[in-house]
């Protein structure tokens, strides 16, 4: 997006628990306090300082930037971006790539059994790293199921939007891409699925060569994003 002549920010949010970038090994400890309102305020947080003019305070981005804020969300970081969107008149466009239609994904068993517990117990597939949720995740959830709902906050939002989704993806269905698709506004919402690819559009980490699902990704996002005159 940066060779593109974007003006790029990747946002780690502050309990993400990665301890270093190119070591995937988890804080446990802050992982497991995470919740979704805590991203929500960060990233509110964050577009209020760029906003105000701390970001890129004594820099040239302050001289070339156009004030418009476009958002990138995977997975569930498209759900943080469609609460966020509607927040700041600014964001005039939002691209949600495979993202999640609904926060409630849990039995009654397994929610009963978090809350009793404290916590929700898991293996990262990737590190083989034991991590957990504490049970406030659960309830934060539960307590903001309409405000946090994907599908409300989507249908509300009076901008652009580019839904980009696998059809193979076997960890966010592509129905649920079609249920974001179908609340919102069509005539502002573009909605692209890419063949024989899956959750993360073939990418690995750390990543070295991009494969050919993900620059369709990028392709559709650029060009979504970028007038062309």
């Amino acid at each position: 997006m940066a060779d593109s002549g974007c003006i790029c920010i990747s946002l780690d949010f502050s309990l993400n628990g990665i301890k270093e970038i190119h070591k995937p090994i988890y804080d446990v400890e802050n992982f497991a306090k995470n919740t979704i309102s805590r991203e929500i305020e960060e990233l509110c947080f964050f577009i209020r300082n760029i906003n105000e003019g701390n970001v890129f305070k004594n820099t040239e981005i302050t001289r070339i930037w156009n004030g418009e804020i476009h958002i990138i969300g995977f997975s569930l970081g498209g759900t943080i971006a469609l609460n966020v969107a509607s927040k700041f008149l600014n964001i005039s466009k939002l691209a949600l790539w495979a993202t999640i239609a609904r926060l409630d994904r849990y039995t009654d068993r397994q929610k009963e059994d978090w809350l009793n517990k404290g916590s929700l117990d898991f293996e990262n597939s990737a590190t083989g790293q034991m991590l957990r949720l504490n049970s406030e995740y659960l309830s934060d959830i539960l307590t903001n199921h309409e405000s946090f709902s994907p599908i409300k906050n989507i249908s509300k939002l009076d901008i652009p939007v580019l839904i980009v989704h696998g059809s193979q993806d076997i960890t966010v269905a592509l129905s649920e891409a079609t249920a974001l698709y179908e609340a919102s506004n069509k005539y502002q919402t573009n909605f692209e699925i890419i063949e024989r690819t899956g959750h993360t559009f073939g990418c690995g980490h750390p990543l070295k060569n991009p494969p050919s699902a993900f620059s369709q990704a990028l392709n559709f996002t650029k060009d979504f994003f970028i007038d062309h005159e």
